[in-house]
């Protein structure tokens, strides 16, 4: 019988079977469930609503306004875009590129590892990076804004330049640049940020060997499809939107020396948040595998390892120096942080002599059952501080309008950033409702309000005479009289 289970575990296909519901129920479960509520996300959600509904293509607009908040690439948004039109306009919706960006990442770990160290060692890393929480949560994995689709593209850049060093097929190299100019077409600037690692590490230890790229001319084609991206991003919205490339090196180009929007942390913000909080579980096999990198023995298993460690050292680094700091911006280092994190659990298992697949299973199993629970729990929990119970009282009122189908004519009362209520008033809209949003009291007789900020709240009830219709937690339902 044993041995039956034994041949089971053996198919390939089964392993990625199993990965792909492991991430299901931490990544896309419940993913359209709670509301829009983060800046970027509700601001990505305007523009690709309002670009699907005016046909432009090449400048975002918020509100019906060109949109100078937005100085990012429309990659994202044109994905969005078309996932519009495939299935409608929705928070699933607009969440589900991040989400398939994510598990697309995960098994892409999986499978490199597979390959070039084992299959123990490519299970372990999965597991760690799909039950780290600075990986899959808000502004991550489950949100629709742009830092996972640019993870997913650095990682991949990163796994075929590694691909090109081991096996020496200059259609890698092609490869990798292609990824990388995508991951410019995402987030521009910080796309740069993974040049030096990357560079660095092909130069210090393989230098004869990167040279040879300039010979072949699948280098040169990489190079063109690179300028092309730069010309699309910088100079073509440039021409489309006049004023861009001025406004996008003032206010981006400046976070490395300048505070923006109240972002200013220590030099030590990333380590504290990734090993106090968003790596917590994993840190002391991250310290020990840092470690390991010196006795590994195996030559691929090590210029990864050493690589992984490159990109994690440089890259944080270079973010930590940047006077504006925002805690996502250390996503893209959490598959090279879950590599390093895995030797140490990879060679404990190998010392130990498992090496059954039954008990290798069961040993994963053992490990990994318990973040693997807290990674769902926590995935699924979508809950609110205080204060964002209070700021996001409008959307939160609204979403769950939708969600119970009591979607109504009426007006929003609102004060405030208004990229989650505009998010729900095209909700409104496709649902064939009116819902208008206003920041003066310009009321009518019969008229539906909802008031979900305390000042607003006291001047229209002693400006106005009206009947409660309902009381919320933070909000107000009214009809003026």
């Amino acid at each position: 019988m044993k041995q039956k289970v034994e041949d089971i575990l053996r198919i390939p296909l089964l392993h990625y079977l199993i990965l792909i519901v492991l991430i299901y129920f931490v990544v896309f479960f419940k993913l359209g469930s709670f509301s829009f509520r983060l800046w970027d996300e509700s601001m990505f959600a305007v523009n690709a609503y309002e670009m699907k509904q005016s046909g432009n293509y090449m400048v975002p607009y918020f509100d019906g306004e060109v949109d100078w908040g937005n100085r990012k690439p429309l990659l994202l948004t044109w994905i969005q875009v078309g996932f519009i039109k495939l299935f409608g306009f929705s928070e699933l919706t607009m969440r589900l590129p991040s989400a398939i960006a994510i598990a697309s990442s995960i098994l892409m770990l999986f499978h490199f590892l597979r390959n070039k160290i084992d299959l123990l060692f490519a299970w372990i890393a999965s597991l760690i990076l799909l039950t780290s929480v600075g990986y899959i949560g808000f502004h991550t994995g489950r949100t629709g804004d742009t830092d996972s689709l640019l993870s997913f593209f650095l990682l991949a850049t990163c796994i075929y330049f590694l691909k090109w060093l081991m096996e020496d097929k200059t259609k890698f190299a092609l490869i990798s640049i292609l990824f990388f100019s995508l991951a410019v077409m995402t987030k521009s600037f910080a796309a740069f940020l993974f040049i030096v690692p990357i560079i660095g590490f092909g130069l210090f230890f393989l230098r004869t060997k990167f040279f040879t790229l300039f010979k072949s001319p699948k280098f040169y084609i990489g190079v063109t499809f690179f300028v092309l991206s730069l010309v699309l991003v910088f100079y073509v919205r440039e021409f489309y939107q006049p004023g861009f490339l001025k406004s996008t090196f003032t206010n981006d180009v400046a976070r490395l020396s300048v505070e923006m929007q109240a972002h200013a942390q220590g030099w030590d913000f990333y380590l504290l948040s990734i090993f106090q909080d968003r790596f917590y579980i994993w840190t002391i096999p991250f310290l020990l595998g840092t470690i390991f990198c010196f006795q590994i023995n195996n030559s691929e298993m090590k210029m990864i390892a050493f690589f992984a460690l490159t990109i994690i050292s440089l890259y944080l680094i270079m973010i930590s120096v940047s006077t504006t700091k925002l805690y996502w911006y250390d996503m893209p280092i959490y598959p090279f942080l879950a590599a390093i994190s895995a030797l140490p659990i990879h060679l404990i298992l190998q010392r130990f002599s498992i090496k059954k697949q039954v008990s290798i299973s069961f040993a994963l199993l053992f490990i990994f059952i318990l973040p693997y629970r807290k990674m769902f729990y926590l995935a699924q929990s979508n809950t609110f501080s205080h204060g964002d119970k209070i700021e996001e009282a409008s959307s939160i009122f609204l979403h769950d309008q939708l969600k119970n189908q009591q979607e109504e004519n009426m007006t929003l009362y609102h004060y405030g950033y208004k990229g989650g209520v505009l998010c729900y008033k095209y909700l409104y809209a496709e649902k064939g409702k009116e819902l208008r949003i206003t920041y003066t009291p310009d009321f009518k007789s019969g008229e539906k309000v909802f008031v979900g900020n305390d000042s607003l709240t006291n001047y229209l009830v002693t400006h106005f005479p009206l009947d409660t219709l309902s009381v919320f937690e933070n909000g107000l339902l009214v009809k003026i009289k």
